[in-house]
């Protein structure tokens, strides 16, 4: 009869996680320095290179979309301009830097950074959802009022259906950050330093399978 034999947990800390937080907790500090410095070097590529050959040789040379370098380079234009947001991290950073943020945010978190107050990215990424939906919903009301107007019965589908679109897009941004949140309680829980995780997520190589993993968990159903 055969012997089943139980091996013990190991117990010699092969894996040290502290030294794995240590690394990482040092890399944050450059993390969106070489974001913004990425960012410089894709701007002086592509100036250089010839017109439409740009996206061809990103491919070529780190197999990046055109949204990935593109990421790069509006963080870099963005600390240009606000030298002090090199202070945030990475996530903040690309969200401040995205073309539908509205430029009156943007303007009001530089304000408070350079008056020393403490930016969060949760809050500023709500204001951000807030502000998008207003305009949105002021845009919708303008078209309906063109559409009643002109009794452009096509015009008044296609608000609809933008209207249902809208309304669909919000549910799920909800849905994604009550579920994000939880994951975050829930590795926290187990010891996880989420926060210095998502600092520097954008700026490694793995950074889209870690992407990709932490939005595929934040779409699911989080049971706790």
């Amino acid at each position: 009869m055969n012997e089943v034999t139980i091996i013990p947990p190991r117990t010699d800390h092969a894996i040290d996680l502290h030294g794995v937080a240590d690394r990482i907790r040092a890399r944050i500090a450059d993390a969106t320095e070489n974001i913004i410095a990425i960012g410089q070097d894709l701007i002086t590529a592509r100036e250089m290179i010839p017109h439409g050959a740009f996206l061809p040789w990103l491919e070529e040379q780190f197999h990046w979309s055109r949204s990935t370098a593109y990421n790069f380079i509006a963080a870099a234009e963005l600390a240009k301009r606000f030298p002090t947001v090199g202070n945030l991290q990475a996530k903040t950073i690309y969200l401040l830097a995205a073309k539908t943020t509205p430029q009156a945010i943007v303007t009001e978190v530089v304000a408070d950074i350079d008056a020393g107050k403490p930016i969060k990215h949760g809050e500023i990424a709500a204001r951000v959802r807030d502000e998008r939906q207003a305009a949105w919903l002021s845009r919708r009301k303008q078209r309906r009022s063109e559409a009643m107007a002109n009794r452009d019965k096509s015009a008044l589908r296609e608000a609809a259906r933008e209207a249902k679109a809208a309304k669909e897009q919000l549910a799920w941004e909800r849905k994604r950050d009550a579920s994000e949140a939880k994951i975050i309680a829930l590795l926290e829980g187990k010891g996880v330093d989420v926060a210095a995780v998502l600092a520097i997520e954008d700026d490694l190589k793995i950074s889209g399978i870690i992407r990709q993993a932490f939005e595929t968990m934040a779409e699911a159903t989080v049971p706790l």
